[in-house]
């Protein structure tokens, strides 16, 4: 297992205990968010699964995340969102990355 992939499966671990706060981190020390693991799944596609929306919100609007990123099953994070309306809201916000972000903006889309 490569160090990447061994990184890939901590922040996805991050993302299923939802640790927003540690994920954040990463992101401002400069961790690349987009990265797979064995399973080419990332932190949106655990937190999807999760219906983490509080870091579904930070990955739209903050981190840029790539939502097109496929896992080895050809699904997307917003493939992998099981309330319908938690997967609308998140692909407006990619769609419509308009909004100023701030922690009061991502807290709110609670």
């Amino acid at each position: 297992m490569t160090n990447e992939t061994n990184l890939a499966d901590t922040l996805c671990h991050k993302a299923k205990v939802n640790d927003y706060e540690s994920l954040k981190l990463f992101y401002k020390a400069g961790v690349n968010l987009n990265l797979k693991n064995y399973d080419n799944r990332t932190v949106a596609h655990i937190a999807a699964v999760e219906g983490h929306e509080v870091l579904l919100t930070f990955l739209a609007l903050e981190a840029k995340f790539d939502f097109t990123i496929q896992d080895r099953n050809g699904k997307t994070p917003i493939d992998e969102i099981n309330d319908q309306a938690l997967a609308d809201k998140i692909k407006k916000l990619i769609v419509d990355n308009t909004i100023e972000v701030s922690k009061d903006n991502i807290e709110v889309a609670v």
